[in-house]
Parts: structure tokens; sequence; C-alpha cells
């Protein structure tokens, strides 16, 4: 972009955002027409230039909150309220609000694993600096695509290692190789071994609950052919959880597609201290209900639209059950 370009947008920028004038107050003042002034405003968003944060500490929906905890037994609950019903800024909203009060769930000089996907990518532009030190971040499973589509699976790892003065540990293979006897061989390598060692002392572990849906990561990044990934509806897959795929009932729904997973396990799960689910998107009901219904979480974090038909759910599960 042109100097000068660049330079009329950032003294637009300033006067309207540091010296707070009014856009028709610029126009007149730079010789230009307020819908001109509009225009530099968005170009500078658009380029970076100009980055707009809204800090707003938000509340959890207690009816919901309580509801969540007394149906499924969990230590905490933060359910989001959804302020303008659009699926990314819900999301943001979700994640923003874990990120703040992630120091609740991690101490100085430990160990946190993290799973990966597109919320965990959003969950990792909202961290910020830390006061808890020394903590080390391990991938939780495999994240290495089989297509040139990326996983993203370094960014948690990378951004909230820094915000804890750690280090980072990824596990360097696939997250579902082609057999049992091959995903052995791999966790038996030694930087394999030594990643998944690290991820089994951990007592936090921060993952997102993945909806069975062809939009999904782990479709788009190669790891099922069209049929194998339909072979999953077929079985009553509803979800994942660090690739492994349970039902509603929160059962694993295939024991030899299982064995092929390259991470933790859902018994080594369930172990930790701290299980923390990150959700949004009322897609992904059926896979948040499987999830808590399978005790994975302890743990959550959701949008209140989705927490609401997630306990429409249950409900409608439990009476279908006693008949």
């Amino acid at each position: 972009m042109d100097k000068n370009k660049v330079y009329q947008i950032i003294k637009v920028a300033k006067l309207y955002y540091e010296a707070k004038l009014g856009q028709e107050d610029i126009a007149k003042m730079e010789g230009i027409s307020k819908a001109t002034v509009s225009r530099l405003l968005q170009k500078g968003i658009d380029k970076g230039f100009i980055k707009v944060y809204i800090d707003y500490q938000m509340e959890s929906v207690s009816r919901l909150e309580n509801k969540l905890k007394q149906c499924f037994g969990l230590k905490d609950v933060f359910v989001c309220p959804v302020t303008i019903n659009m699926e990314d800024i819900v999301l943001r909203d979700v994640c923003k609000t874990l990120a703040d009060r992630l120091e609740r769930y991690i101490q100085n000089n430990s160990v946190v694993g993290v799973s990966w996907g597109n919320t965990m990518n959003t969950l990792a532009s909202e961290i910020q600096k830390m006061s808890v030190t020394n903590v080390n971040v391990v991938q939780l499973n495999g994240g290495v695509p089989k297509h040139t589509i990326s996983t993203g699976a370094t960014r948690i790892v990378d951004t909230l290692a820094a915000a804890c003065d750690g280090e980072g540990y990824l596990c360097p293979v696939p997250a579902i190789v082609d057999s049992k006897s091959i995903s052995d061989v791999l966790k038996n390598d030694s930087q394999v071994r030594n990643v998944l060692h690290l991820a089994e002392q951990s007592e936090t572990i921060i993952f997102s609950i993945g909806a069975l849906t062809k939009q999904s990561i782990l479709f788009q990044a190669g790891y099922f052919k069209e049929d194998e990934y339909n072979q999953l509806f077929l079985k009553k897959a509803v979800g994942d959880i660090c690739s492994r795929f349970f039902n509603i009932y929160g059962e694993i729904v295939d024991e030899e597609l299982d064995q092929r997973v390259v991470g933790m396990s859902f018994e080594e799960i369930k172990k930790k201290k701290y299980r923390i689910a990150v959700v949004s998107g009322e897609n992904k009901v059926d896979a948040t209900l499987g999830a808590l219904l399978g005790d994975f979480p302890n743990v959550l974090y959701i949008d209140e639209k989705t927490a609401e038909k997630v306990l429409v759910k249950y409900e409608t599960l439990k009476l279908k059950r006693t008949l």
C-alpha cells in the first residue's frame, strides 16, 4: 500500500479513536467526505492497523449453570450469555471467558494438556499473559494432518506455554493411523513416548468437543475417506474428544478405530483433577451431551443457547429410557 495512503489511514484513526473527533469533524479537517473517513477507518481495521477490543467481564447464566451442575455433577460451569446471535462472536465470547479464568485451574510448576481444533485455535487467540510460571503445555493427541490443511495443533501449545513462562511439547504424529500395530509402534518411539508420559503427569487438561460433521477438522485434514466417516454415522457416533468417537451415552462407538488413535485415552482423561471442556455451537448439542454422560469433562464452558438445548435433549433422553 502507498505510504501516503497508510499515513492518511493512521492520521484519521488517531483523530477518531484517540482524539475522539467525530467523522464529520475529521472530514472537514482533512478536506474529504464523511464516507471517505468511514472507508479509511474500515481499511485500517482490514489491514490490522486498528484493533477494536471489547473488554467486558461476562457473568454466567446462573439458572443454566446450576442445572448443568445438578444433572452432570460438574465441578465448575460457566454458561456464557449470548448477546449477539452470530456463531463466531458467541465462540469468541466463550473462549475469552475461559481464557480470563484459566489461572484458577493452573498451578505454578505444573503440566497442562491440550487438544487442538478450531475451538482451541479460537481459545489461543484470547489467551493473555498469566501470573503462573513454569507451566509445561503438552499436546494430548497427535496433530499432524494427512492433507495440506493445517490442524493448527501447534498454536494452542505455543500460546499457552508462552503465557505461563513454560515450554510446549507437541505430539509429532498423526492423530489416527492405519492400524493398532502402527499406533503401538509410534507410542513406543522415544519422542512420542516422552510426550505421552508428560501428558500423564498433567492435573489439568483442556479440550474441545467435536461434532460429527464433514466440516470437522478431522475430516477436512484427511483422516477419513467419505465412506469411513459415513460408517461413524451408522454406528451412532455423535462427536469426538481428542479424536476418540463416542455416542450419545458417552460410549466408544468403534473399538478398532479407538485403538488406532495416538493420544490420551478416555480412561486417562477421567483421572485428571480438572477436565475442562470448551464448547460452542448448537450443532454440538448431541456431542456435548454424550461427553457429559460419558463423564469426560468435569468443568464446562459453554454458550447459553447450546446449554439450553443440551438440557432439553437430556430430559428427552431420560424420558425415552424410562418408556
